[in-house]
C-alpha cells in the first residue's frame, strides 16, 4: 500500500493565527440548583455574596449588576418552603440552524 502524503498547497508564506477578541453577545439562559452544606446555616446570604464569573449579582446599595437574575435561599432546615421557581416550566425557543 502506498503511503499518502500531503503537501502545503496554495501559498508558500506561512500564516500566522491571529485571536480575535471575544466580542459576541449571548442570550444564554441558565437554571441551576446548588445544594452546599449540611445541617442548617448561620447567617443569610444576599446578592453581594453570590458572583458571577468573579462579579458580585448585587451590589451593597441595593442596585444589581445583572439584569433579569433571581435567586432563593434556604436555610436548611426542616421547616423550610420549597424553591417553586424550580419547577417553573420556561418557553424554548428555536433557533434556526443548517
Amino acid at each position: 500500500m502506498e503511503a499518502i502524503t500531503g503537501a502545503k498547497g496554495g501559498s508558500q508564506k506561512q500564516h500566522t493565527p491571529v485571536e480575535q477578541p471575544d466580542s459576541a453577545q449571548s442570550m444564554a439562559r441558565c437554571r441551576m440548583l446548588l445544594a452546599l452544606g449540611e445541617g442548617e446555616f448561620a447567617g443569610g446570604l444576599d446578592a453581594t455574596r453570590i458572583f458571577l464569573d468573579g462579579t458580585p449579582l448585587g451590589n451593597p446599595d441595593g442596585t444589581m449588576n445583572f439584569e433579569n437574575v433571581s435567586w432563593d435561599f434556604r436555610p436548611g432546615t426542616q421547616t423550610q418552603t420549597p424553591i417553586s421557581t424550580l419547577y417553573k416550566r420556561f418557553p424554548v425557543t428555536g433557533i434556526q440552524t443548517k
